[in-house]
């Protein structure tokens, strides 16, 4: 099953109910989260003279922080606390912890704005800085001594543990400070948050391991979380292997409208995509003064339609292109089609008239940008697979506020528009008309290179051409293209990749994942 990514308001809901609706006290949800977090602790750490500083805040991560205290002293760490705030400032399960390690030989400084400058040397003074400020649950404020004391950790050199977040990352966006230190271990308590999957929070830990703590299942259940981490169990579970008496009509028939002048390459590594990924027959349709310049590989069915005096398609190539879609169990256009104003009204009548599914990719996503009203009341099954940019032509905005929020407007848009969108680049995110999104993590930096998105839309086409569910077919496909990417990263290096190495790894990964 997919792994839930919690937000901040989520979590809190989950909390809320464990408590109050299965009767979980608080402060045992306390304990269990500072016991896991000291076991884990002292596993990776632990030696007779270990000394451990631990920095607590005045909210319940610093009583996390305090239960850790307890634990490691039993395990004959010496341990340091400082406090950032008075006692009378902090939660009710963290003041009855902090009076629990009071009575013990621990000692306990309490540490302000003003006071700051007078413990930094106590601060880095352990083995190990174990990070109880802020969690999950809390942001920090400017000019703050949360601030100040994060600001010191950043010049650190010694391994820090963080209690379930990195102190000052918001748990949602993570928005976090660009000078933020990186920690060595971060312990999440019950789920994983948004924040540690995404950038740019997500490179703010060097190891994440998520810890039961005794939050019922019904509790996450009930929540309905909105976006969920794919993970390999999940594909391999849509993966299946070919009976005996398989043939190509069984695997599916891919149709792929796309070229211009100049970028015929781009159709040609969909179809390629798409049999790597094992579509059952592929056609391509191109513009048709592009054949003789282009070596089309021989697996590929080639038909060729008139052209604009630009070499791009024409609106007069209409019929025929709608007869082929006849033929087929599903459509992508878009790879290398241009925006040409002849083109784009094809797009339109395309989107309009041809009756199978659809994935709507690279220069067809600019066309329908132009004029959004055609995604209006459709009914066929529409997959849209943007990178930011395109992203940003669709809704109307700048590709860095697509970037600060890809879950919310991936979301919104296919919730409004009643289609699956794949907003591509790295933690590529799928969002369906249900108002739920998945995250993806395979892949590496070497696959941004001119043309990947192209073979990936032609994978998508290949699962969805097989009888796939179209969220289904979405993540097999993205997660697969990754992993491919990293099939080929492993062989010849991050830089250096290109589209054609990837295509090559896609059967081998497929018989790995499955």
């Amino acid at each position: 099953m997919t792994t839930p990514l919690a937000t901040s308001n989520e979590m809190s809901n989950i909390d809320f109910r464990a408590i109050n609706d299965y009767g979980i006290p608080s402060d045992v949800l306390m304990d269990r989260a500072g016991k896991v977090s000291a076991d884990e602790i002292w596993k990776r750490y632990g030696k007779d003279d270990l000394s451990v500083t631990i920095i607590c805040g005045k909210g319940n991560n610093g009583g996390d922080g305090y239960v850790v205290a307890k634990y490691l002293f039993e395990y004959g760490v010496k341990v340091t606390v400082l406090r950032i705030v008075h006692s009378k400032s902090i939660s009710k399960d963290s003041s009855k912890f902090l009076e629990i390690i009071s009575n013990l030989d621990i000692e306990i400084i309490e540490v302000g704005s003003e006071s700051l400058h007078l413990y930094q040397d106590q601060i880095l003074s352990g083995d190990i800085i174990v990070d109880a400020i802020l969690g999950s649950g809390s942001k920090k404020r400017k000019g703050s001594v949360e601030e100040k004391i994060i600001s010191l950790m950043s010049d650190c050199e010694k391994d820090i543990v963080s209690l379930d977040l990195p102190s000052g990352v918001d748990a949602t966006t993570g928005e976090c400070a660009e000078n933020h230190f990186i920690s060595s271990l971060t312990i999440s308590f019950g789920l994983l948050k948004r924040a540690h999957i995404i950038l740019p929070s997500s490179e703010l830990s060097k190891e994440i391991i998520n810890v039961d703590i005794g939050i019922p299942q019904k509790c996450i259940d009930e929540e309905e979380i909105s976006l969920n981490l794919i993970n390999l169990d999940d594909v391999s579970n849509i993966l299946h292997n070919r009976p005996t008496d398989s043939h190509k009509g069984k695997n599916g028939n891919v149709l792929v409208i796309g070229g211009s002048s100049g970028m015929i390459g781009a159709p040609i590594l969909t179809a390629m995509g798409a049999y790597r990924t094992g579509a059952g027959k592929v056609t391509i349709c191109i513009p048709e003064q592009e054949q003789q310049v282009h070596q089309i590989p021989p697996e590929i069915i080639c038909k060729t339609v008139k052209t604009t005096e630009k070499g791009c398609f024409d609106v007069e190539s209409m019929d025929i292109l709608l007869r082929s879609s006849e033929e087929v169990d599903v459509v992508v256009i878009g790879p290398g089609i241009s925006t040409n104003p002849r083109t784009n009204e094809l797009v339109q009548l395309l989107l309009r008239y041809v009756e199978v599914p659809m994935v709507i990719d690279a220069d067809a996503i600019n066309c329908i940008a132009q004029d959004l009203t055609i995604l209006e009341n459709h009914t066929k099954e529409i997959i849209i697979s943007p990178h930011p940019g395109e992203m940003a032509r669709l809704i109307g905005t700048s590709t860095n506020e697509i970037q600060n929020n890809r879950v919310g407007l991936s979301s919104s848009f296919a919730l409004d528009n009643n289609l699956t969108l794949v907003l591509k680049g790295w933690g590529t995110i799928i969002s369906n008309n249900s108002g739920k999104s998945w995250i993806n993590t395979t892949g590496n930096s070497g696959m941004s290179v001119a043309g990947m998105g192209d073979v990936l839309a032609g994978m998508i086409g290949a699962f969805k051409s097989q009888k796939q569910n179209t969220l289904d077919s979405c993540i097999a496909a993205v997660f697969l293209h990754g992993y491919s990417g990293d099939i080929a990263a492993k062989s010849i290096g991050k830089i250096g990749i290109i589209p054609s190495d990837l295509i090559e790894c896609i059967p081998f990964a497929r018989e790995e994942i499955s």
